[in-house]
Parts: structure tokens; sequence; C-alpha cells
């Protein structure tokens, strides 16, 4: 996986622990393994299938969010 693609996987704890609730302890450890083989590997398609890896700073985009709702409640 290219630096610039590594840089843009994120892993989400929250939505890990909520998706991996009802399972055993081996379950969730194999869902977090296979996750991070196709991270490492840069299978994108197959990343996309679990909830709790996103592709961008979860951070900056909800910051964006909110500036951009901000911006708009001040231009009305």
């Amino acid at each position: 996986m290219s630096a610039e693609l590594a840089a843009k996987v994120w892993f989400d704890p929250w939505k890990y622990w909520s998706a991996t609730a009802n399972m055993s302890k081996e379950e969730a450890d194999s869902v977090f393994e296979k996750a991070m083989d196709y991270a490492e590997t840069g299978n994108l398609d197959a990343l996309k299938r679990y909830p709790f890896i996103a592709f961008e700073d979860p951070v900056a985009t909800w910051r964006r969010r909110r500036m951009k709702a901000a911006s708009a409640r001040l231009a009305s």
C-alpha cells in the first residue's frame, strides 16, 4: 500500500466495538485481523465492507461539515 493511501485509511474503535459487540472475543479478533490484512495488501474493495474503516480523517470530515453548517447559518 502506498504511503499516501495508508495515510487515508482510518480505524474507528467505537464503530468496531459496536460492530463486534455480539461476537465472541475470537470472532472479533478474526474480523480485526482480516481487516488489517486487507489494509496491508491495499485491498480497498474488501476494506469497504467494514463499517469501522474510513478512508479519510473522520475528525477533519466532522470539522468540515460543522464549518459548512456554520457558514450556511451565517449566510442566511
